[in-house]
């Protein structure tokens, strides 16, 4: 379970359906970006207070497994680790020996084979957390895995998901390549049994396991002696900016994984099969009896809520006096995010151009960009991976670009890589880029956009009703219209007490962009792309009275400008055995 992807009201619920399963512990990452955003800086408290999160699981009857960070995989922004690394050290070269942080033992051996380092991990966290601990080790099922990952004095530990075929055989085969490669005497344990798969944007078939051959592992597992944690029993989400990137593109907002336990905690036909299971095991073997399930949180459907569209990019930035101070950054050629602080989100870059053209290139783009000419948008541009490759544009302007017009690009990081993760990953705008094969010019300004600031401005003019001042006299909304722009929306509900409810935006209809209710970010939506249609909006975050901005960058679909809020998450995968169908058989179970 990751802490950091289940908003903190949640925690002891996500908990006690844990126990409730019949498990007898949890095992969890720390990633060092969530904790240390700022050098020297750390945060451990509300959604980060992972101290508290432990002893909730000790009053659950859980043993806590840690896996520590910096780097945890995890599908998670650049592995965990923080994105000032770029910034300190520009040509570094992560996870190797020269470093002076704690890494921790997470698959090493599929990338990398430099045993002083890990050596050197492994005395230092000694030092620190000293002799009592286990330390162990996490590597695939191959002979080069587990001879580059293991190192003397830690339990050499796999991971494997459910056999294709011959499942005893090959489970027999896995923990013998364990048991071959540890050098401390131990356990067989599979620290991560993949039941599921997490999804990424494009996708358009679900990675889903049959609820029998996951059965059939574990219990040749159990006959076998051997432990294993389940990875993952409950996903969560990645809200924020905090979802990663894999190198064919990056990774949706939800990490359901089609868990046991759903994303917004629901009790999944696999969950009732595992309990099930561990129900029939005997109790002088395993103490730990499933209890009774706690009661369901209830998906509320909010219904249409008009969005009216602010303002395009160009108009909100310039109106923003502290945006205007943070351009400072002046250079010869577009500086990466980091050497400018900025973390994650959006990154404005721009540019009096000292040539004509037509046709923009930016042969190095990592992210997607969105230009504009003298302020009227011009169109998008992409890196190139599963979701669509235009690293070239052809601008809209009659007659193309002018000398002397200002260039303005918006640029999107889409997330860092999660795995391989052996060099940096920096972020932003890259040069060369080209007007028709010449160079723009040489005077470039760079400007990181603080989402909350652009919050707490639309919300500065609402009245003491939470009714935007425009709303009152603009009903029709001005929705059409393309490229980045900001909608608005104000909802009211007439639920008194959300803490048992949520509720999940429905994002079909628009284009791509970002959803902040509340001044919570709730991560990306990207419905033109799919699986993932919809975004889960915990109860915590819903009052009486709401705010809902959508950062559109691509332009709606539909002109409608409505905000809908419904009560299940959906997805559009093309297989037939989905993940629509799985809720739905998940609706009978529970009916």
């Amino acid at each position: 379970m990751h802490y950091f992807r289940i908003h903190p009201s949640l925690w002891q619920d996500r908990l006690r359906r844990y126990r409730a399963a019949g498990l007898n512990a949890v095992q969890l990452y720390i990633p060092w970006n969530f904790h240390e955003a700022t050098p020297g800086k750390f945060n451990f408290v509300g959604d980060r207070n992972v101290p508290k999160f432990i002893r909730m699981a000790q009053q659950n009857e859980l043993f806590v497994l840690i896996r520590l960070g910096p780097y945890i995989c995890a599908e998670f922004e650049f592995g965990g680790l923080p994105w000032w690394l770029v910034k300190y050290q520009a040509d570094i070269v992560l996870r190797t020996s020269n470093k002076l942080c704690v890494f921790p033992f997470n698959e090493y051996g599929s990338v990398l084979c430099d045993h002083e380092y890990m050596r050197w991990l492994r005395n230092l966290t000694r030092e620190k957390m000293g002799d009592e601990i286990i330390l162990y080790t996490t590597d695939g099922t191959s002979d080069r895995m587990l001879r580059c990952g293991p190192i003397e004095n830690t339990l050499a530990t796999v991971d494997f998901g459910v056999p294709s075929s011959n499942i005893e055989r090959h489970i027999n085969q896995y923990f013998s390549l364990q048991q071959k490669h540890s050098s401390v005497r131990g356990p067989r344990v599979n620290s991560e049994f993949y039941t599921v798969w997490f999804s990424m944007w494009g996708d358009k078939s679900m990675v889903r396991q049959r609820i029998g051959p996951v059965i059939e592992s574990m219990d040749v597992m159990w006959r076998m002696n051997a432990s294993f944690s389940i990875l993952m029993f409950h996903g969560g989400t990645s809200f924020g900016f905090w979802s990663g990137k894999e190198t064919n593109g990056p990774i949706v907002t939800s990490y359901d994984f089609g868990a046991p336990i759903g994303e917004e905690g629901s009790i999944t036909p696999l969950y009732q099969a595992i309990r099930e299971w561990v129900g029939r095991r005997p109790t002088d073997e395993w103490p730990n009896r499933p209890l009774p399930l706690p009661a369901n949180r209830t998906g509320v459907s909010i219904g249409g809520v008009f969005g009216l569209k602010l303002a395009d990019f160009v108009s909100v930035l310039n109106s923003s006096v502290s945006f205007s101070n943070r351009c400072l950054h002046s250079s010869e050629s577009p500086l990466n995010i980091e050497s400018f602080d900025r973390d994650f989100g959006l990154v404005w870059y721009s540019i009096t151009l000292e040539t004509d053209g037509t046709v923009l290139t930016a042969p190095e783009l990592k992210d997607h960009a969105y230009v504009f000419l003298d302020g009227k948008f011009q169109g998008n541009m992409s890196v190139c991976d599963r979701t669509g490759c235009a690293k070239s544009l052809t601008l809209k302007e009659t007659g193309g670009a002018k000398r002397g017009q200002k260039m303005d690009i918006l640029v999107e990081n889409i997330g860092r890589l999660t795995y391989p993760v052996t060099k940096v990953d920096s972020k932003g705008l890259f040069a060369p880029l080209f007007l028709d094969g010449k160079a723009l010019g040489s005077q470039w300004v760079q400007c990181g956009i603080d989402l909350e600031e652009i919050f707490e401005r639309i919300c500065h003019k609402m009245d003491d009703d939470g009714i935007y001042e425009a709303q009152k006299t603009d009903t029709n909304g001005q929705i059409a219209g393309e490229g980045p722009a900001i909608y608005v929306a104000t909802f009211a509900t007439s639920v008194v007490d959300w803490t048992q409810m949520h509720t999940f935006f429905d994002s079909r209809g628009w284009g791509h962009g970002i959803l902040m209710v509340n001044r919570m970010n709730l991560g990306r939506y990207w419905p033109t792309q799919g699986p993932q249609l919809t975004l889960f909006v915990p109860g915590a975050v819903i009052k009486r009275r709401n705010v809902a901005i959508l950062i559109e960058l691509n332009g709606p679909q539909k002109s409608d400008g409505i905000l809908n809020f419904i009560d299940h998450p959906i997805y559009n995968f093309d297989d037939k055995n989905d993940f629509g169908n799985y809720r739905r058989e998940e609706k009978k179970m529970a009916n």
